[in-house]
């Protein structure tokens, strides 16, 4: 049975009677020097019930606070995942001939910042040069087509600059306690089992920047295994961009896979979920807390080989906010119906993908 903590006014009331008690006192006067030494003591018990309370917290990994959940994490080999910089290719334009230099400065209308990672020359009028951001974080993230400027004037280049496709992606925040908690109780209540499904799931999401992943078990035969993943926080997300792929390939080849599996990583083939949907009130709120809605299905059902049901999608449209009544008359540009997702294919949807009526 749980000890219930005692209020400071019930600390003061249980040591005041017992202090009169062995003193032979009916009371202890209100005005006299006994009552504030009996407070005192109240006080100070009532700092290690705290103690006491906030350290039976942190005894396990469930209600830790960060510092001890970290702990926790360490023990068992599941680090916090930390905050990644953002990187891609740009492109410069200028004069023929002339230098970008490595560390150049670009600076974003926010004043984010990034600097190249390698050194390029104009040809033909323009160059394209990889980049990084110089903090990390989500906010380093840039969708293609977007324009950098030059931090400070470099002879015969252009001011402006833009980002290549792909994006600028990769950036991610360090891994917060609501994301990291579920992973160190997944590794206490399953550890890993030296090459198992979930292993491969497990090793996948310590990659920064990943959110999801999926595992195909003899993806190509025996000894093969396929793994697939999203990146939500990226700007062209949730398919994850190639070099982010390519860290994930990296990252199980080099130091997680066992020596007999080859491990096959993939970017999922993209299938945009559209649909038709009368819906009262058609209000651009509702609409918003619908579109949110399905897109939180999707985010927890669309993945590779799954079943969309239509069931589900008509109770994610029924409980977002502001919904009164809904139909939904198409999906995919049929028949409502359950929606099957490829083995190697992800469920995205865009909000300009729904008709309302």
């Amino acid at each position: 049975m749980p000890l219930a903590r005692p209020t400071l006014a019930e600390l003061k009331a249980q040591v005041a009677a017992e202090l009169a008690t062995r003193l032979g006192l009916g009371a202890l006067l209100p005005r006299g020097f006994l009552l504030p030494i009996a407070y005192v003591q109240a006080g100070r018990a009532h700092l290690v019930h705290g103690f006491l309370e906030n350290a039976a917290k942190n005894f396990f990994p469930d209600t830790a606070e960060s510092e001890f959940l970290e702990r926790w994490g360490q023990i068992i080999g599941v680090g916090r995942l930390p905050a990644a910089k953002a990187t891609g290719r740009v492109l410069f334009t200028g004069t023929n001939g002339s230098t970008i230099p490595t560390g150049t400065e670009l600076s974003r209308a926010d004043g984010t910042r990034y600097l190249t990672t390698e050194s390029g020359v104009i040809a033909g009028g323009d160059d394209d040069v990889a980049v990084e951001a110089v903090e990390a974080g989500v906010g380093g993230n840039l969708s293609e087509g977007a324009h950098l400027s030059l931090a400070s004037p470099v002879a015969g280049v252009d001011e402006l600059v833009v980002v290549e496709p792909g994006g600028l992606g990769g950036g991610a925040d360090q891994e917060t306690d609501s994301a990291y908690r579920p992973r160190v109780l997944a590794n206490l209540a399953a550890p890993k089992q030296g090459g198992a499904a979930k292993d491969y799931l497990d090793w996948t999401l310590e990659v920064p920047g990943v959110t999801r992943a999926w595992v195909l078990p003899d993806y190509l035969g025996r000894g093969t295994v396929g793994v697939t993943f999203a990146a939500d926080e990226d700007p062209s997300g949730p398919i994850p961009p190639g070099a982010l792929v390519d860290e994930v390939a990296a990252y199980l080849e080099d130091s997680r896979r066992p020596v007999t599996a080859e491990v096959i990583v993939f970017a999922p083939l993209e299938e945009p979920l559209t649909l038709e949907i009368h819906l009262f009130p058609n209000s651009l709120a509702t609409r918003e807390a619908v579109t949110a809605s399905l897109s939180d299905l999707l985010a927890r059902e669309g993945g590779p080989g799954s079943t969309l049901y239509l069931s589900h999608l008509r109770e994610a449209v029924s409980i977002a906010a502001g919904e009164i009544d809904h139909e939904i008359l198409l999906v995919n540009g049929a028949a409502p119906a359950d929606v099957l997702v490829g083995a190697g294919s992800l469920t995205t949807l865009d909000p300009l993908d729904i008709t309302w009526s």
